[in-house]
This record gives C-alpha cells, sequence and structure tokens, in this order.
C-alpha cells in the first residue's frame, strides 16, 4: 500500500510564504503550522503501515 503524501499541496503553502516580500509574524507561524502538519499526517501514515506489516507480514499486503 503506498501512503498518500501531500507533496504538492504543502509545496505549494510553502511557496505562498515565501514568495512573499514581507510575511508577517501570523502568516509566517501559519505557514509552519501548516508544514508541520503535512510532515505530520505522513509520518503517521508511515507508522501505520510499519505497524500493517509487522502485524500481517508484508506477504499480505493488498496492492
Amino acid at each position: 500500500m503506498k501512503p498518500r503524501t501531500y507533496r504538492k499541496q504543502a509545496q505549494k503553502e510553502y511557496l505562498k510564504v515565501s514568495k512573499k516580500r514581507k510575511p508577517n509574524n501570523k502568516m509566517i507561524v501559519k505557514g509552519i503550522k501548516m508544514q508541520l502538519k503535512y510532515l505530520r499526517r505522513n509520518l503517521n501514515q508511515y507508522r501505520e503501515i510499519e505497524y500493517e506489516d509487522t502485524v500481517t507480514g508484508p506477504w499480505n499486503r493488498v496492492a
């Protein structure tokens, strides 16, 4: 099973902040929060896959 990643959405969110000439503090904090949310989501999905593999074994994985 391939994890769902939000790489393109995360990149758009990052570019929203980084391309601003002078982003205010609120925008910077919001941008960091969004990036951490995407990272947390991806890591949780990898953990779930790893747990499934340890419980059922990789040979029982559904394609």
